[in-house]
């Protein structure tokens, strides 16, 4: 089994997740909607093993759902696409930088040769 890294993106994804319960009517929960962001559902541990398909379903169509344990969030599941997008190496800073504007650019840095910074008592 494939051992990933801690992502701290997925401790605040989690922390964004809306509560949604069942409504009364219906077994299945009731999606809230929020202004084009993703919609996303509590799952009880219990509830998301009996309807795992369910749980899939809605990952893939609404975006990432948190199922629960005595309660409090613990997993998301959520599509391999975003996935990809919270564990994919980001560019490295000297990357960034090499593909600026300014690469290659000789740029002139005068310093005034009297500044010798400011005096700390040691």
């Amino acid at each position: 089994m494939p051992s990933y890294p801690r992502n701290a993106g997925m401790d605040s994804l989690a922390s964004k997740m809306v509560d949604a319960r069942p409504s009364p009517e219906s077994s299945r929960p009731v999606l809230p909607r929020r202004g084009g962001s993703h919609v996303s559902t509590q799952w009880q541990l219990q509830e998301a093993k009996n309807r795992l398909s369910d749980v899939v379903k809605q990952a893939l169509q609404h975006g990432p759902q948190v199922i629960t344990l005595r309660g409090e969030p613990a997993v998301v599941v959520l599509s391999v696409r975003e996935f990809r997008a919270l564990t994919e190496p980001k560019e490295s800073l000297s990357t960034f930088f090499r593909s600026g504007p300014l690469f290659g650019v000789d740029l002139e840095i005068e310093r005034d040769r009297g500044d010798f910074g400011r005096e700390i008592v040691l």
